[in-house]
């Protein structure tokens, strides 16, 4: 029965994606669309888990919250692989072209899902079985990031990097790349050609260009003023906010500590105080007590988008190395942003080092980027101004 009631099933996995579906639930309910539907987000790993209270935004709808979403075994994903292949074949012969070509159903089902990958041909077909008079359409929500500043074999390349034994292998087999992998980009086109795939993202490409989508800003903007938190004190008055990143409590070295003890000393000069924003996800907060500035712990946990929808007053400006917040901050809430990419000692920076290039060069319109400490100092003294 409720296979003709929802109007969308969501997979989430972090708090970005779940700020992200309410940006996109929060549009589409502007236009009346969405009121029902089903959220699944993955309850097993604590740092991405999403509690119901965060849900609120969704109170009155007919929704299905799955605390636990069972992942599939060894020999399910080898049936999916074989599926998969049968499945590219049937695309490449334009079998899922005439299908939706010539499909009638007006009854939308929305699959929402982070991106950048659409879910498998396998997946599809599942769902055209369980609603078989449903127009499917895959809604890809905002990864943060990553989405801009890796291309799709570094994606997949994180992946395989979270897997072991049998699927390890499984992946290592140019069978399961080549009928998987080419499965996904022969349907993705067929998707995008019948408007069954539809990006949520904060940006788009044009002529080799980023281009803003201001609409998704401005929804996300709203979705993180609703997240029902009180007003937050003047923790940030008159202060520059470093937001720190995970991918320290990897490095072999110091590197970033010492980036920002050089920074902290440009900062006195100008007469301005530093507040330091962890991460949500670090765990070794400790080691930031060194640089003898205060730590935000009391909004420990909480996204730094929320606290700038609902601090009382902005800092002067958010500083980090590749942080999204540097660029969702400037986006949604115009704080200025400075990237020190090119303060660090990369040679200390592992596999960071590509990240924080592409990252430079493809948000260079939006950052502010000093070449040398002297550069800093004059975008603090015109920040100021």
């Amino acid at each position: 029965m409720i296979a003709n009631k929802i109007c969308f099933i969501a997979t989430l996995h972090s708090q970005m994606h779940l700020n992200a579906f309410k940006a996109f639930y929060l549009n589409e309910k502007r236009m009346g669309n969405l009121l029902h539907g089903i959220i699944r987000i993955r309850g097993d790993d604590d740092k991405y888990f999403i509690g119901k209270d965060e849900l609120f935004f969704l109170s009155g709808c007919n929704l299905e919250y799955l605390e636990k979403v069972p992942k599939p075994s060894i020999l399910n994903r080898f049936l999916r692989l074989v599926f998969n292949t049968i499945y590219s074949i049937e695309c490449k012969l334009g079998k899922l072209q005439k299908e939706l070509s010539s499909e009638l159903d007006d009854d939308v089902l929305f699959i929402i899902a982070p991106g950048p990958f659409i879910p498998s041909l396998y997946e599809y077909r599942e769902l055209k079985n369980q609603f078989p008079h449903r127009r499917i359409i895959f809604i890809l929500l905002e990864e943060g990031i990553g989405l801009y500043i890796r291309d799709e074999e570094r994606w997949r390349q994180r992946g395989r990097e979270n897997l072991s034994g049998v699927r390890k292998w499984l992946w290592k087999t140019k069978l399961f790349l080549r009928n998987f992998l080419i499965a996904q980009k022969e349907a993705e086109k067929v998707f995008q050609k019948n408007n069954r795939l539809k990006r949520f993202y904060l940006f788009h490409h044009e002529n080799g260009h980023l281009v803003v989508n201001q609409d998704v800003c401005d929804s996300f903007a709203l979705a993180y003023r609703m997240n029902g938190h009180p007003s937050i004190p003047n923790v940030y008055k008159g202060r520059i906010v470093f937001n720190t990143q995970p991918f320290c409590e990897e490095l072999q070295s110091d590197a970033d500590l010492n980036c920002i003890k050089a920074v902290l000393k440009i900062l006195r000069k100008c007469h301005i105080d530093m507040v330091i924003k962890p991460h949500p996800r670090e765990k070794k907060l400790d080691r930031y007590r060194q640089l003898g500035v205060e730590i935000d712990n009391s909004n420990y946990g909480m996204s730094q988008e929320t606290l700038l929808a609902n601090c009382e007053n902005m800092p002067i400006a958010i500083m980090g190395f590749f942080s999204t917040t540097l660029i969702t901050g400037n986006l949604f809430f115009s704080v200025p942003a400075i990237c020190l990419g090119k303060l660090i000692n990369r040679e200390d920076l592992n596999g960071f080092n590509d990240d924080i290039e592409n990252f430079m060069q493809t948000f260079s319109d939006i950052l502010h980027i000093p070449e040398n400490e002297d550069e800093l100092e004059t975008i603090l003294h015109s920040i100021q101004c």
